[in-house]
């Protein structure tokens, strides 16, 4: 049985170490710089010695990773707000509508496939532009094409897995 590693798994060098790495950036150069913060070392050459060796420890890219991994999946929240509020309050028609399909494929109501889908500027500068265009003699192009998409079966969650997809 896998046990999850976590920063509380370490000693508390090593876990100051990857909190200032993951404060600083996470980035390989972060790693001597973290080292001096937490107290490792005192000469850039020691913090280069003390971050390698640690970066290089299975033990601490595991909790490195579980770690970033955590923070992708509380910032899915800050991305579903923006995404919903984009489908609510966008002015342009377009990405209220490209919104709504994103809501909609990621609850797994409706599959798109992104290489049918076509950008389509409706606003009224471009609608004008067109007229413009037309009343010019100039080519203008239409979109004479549909969304290539896929309606899947639909199972509403109950309202006790409906609040722990959103807080």
């Amino acid at each position: 049985m896998s046990r999850s590693l976590t920063i509380a798994n370490l000693n508390p060098a090593q876990s100051q170490f990857l909190a200032h790495y993951l404060e600083l950036g996470g980035r390989p150069e972060d790693g001597p710089e973290a080292a001096k913060r937490a107290g490792l070392a005192t000469s850039d050459e020691d913090a280069k010695r003390s971050a390698a060796i640690l970066l290089g420890s299975d033990r601490i890219q595991k909790v490195l990773k579980e770690e970033v991994q955590k923070r992708f999946v509380s910032a899915t929240n800050v991305a579903f707000d923006t995404i919903l509020a984009l489908a609510r309050n966008a002015r342009n028609e377009s990405v209220r509508l490209a919104a709504a399909k994103e809501l909609l494929e990621k609850a797994g109501i409706v599959t798109v496939s992104r290489s049918a889908v076509a950008v389509i500027d409706n606003s009224a500068e471009a609608l004008l532009e067109a007229l413009e265009d037309l009343k010019a003699g100039r080519p203008v192009e239409f979109a004479n094409e549909a969304i290539d998409a896929e309606f899947n079966d639909v199972t509403y969650p109950s309202s006790d897995q409906a609040s722990a997809i959103k807080p």
